[in-house]
């Protein structure tokens, strides 16, 4: 992320989770969480401009299956 040669470079951050236990509506939530907590870290440790950052949220609703996965978009930065 702090590569001199891209100080413009756009970041996309996936957080992801399993549905399995706690049901997509939850599990969607933490994919997305995890993303964002990782851009805040990112943000206020590395001093990185949050515009660079993009979230998003992934949950896993059939273990083990690629064709389960299903993507939560999330806010831009913060």
């Amino acid at each position: 992320v702090r590569d001199e040669g891209f100080p413009e470079a756009a970041v996309e951050l996936i957080g992801h989770a399993n549905a399995a236990g706690r049901g997509a509506p939850e599990a969607a939530k933490l994919a997305l969480a995890r993303a964002e907590s990782a851009r805040d870290y990112l943000v206020v440790s590395e001093r990185l401009p949050p515009e660079r950052f993009s979230v998003k949220g992934r949950v896993e609703t059939e273990p083990g299956a690629r064709e389960g996965l299903e993507e939560i978009p999330g806010e831009a930065s913060k």
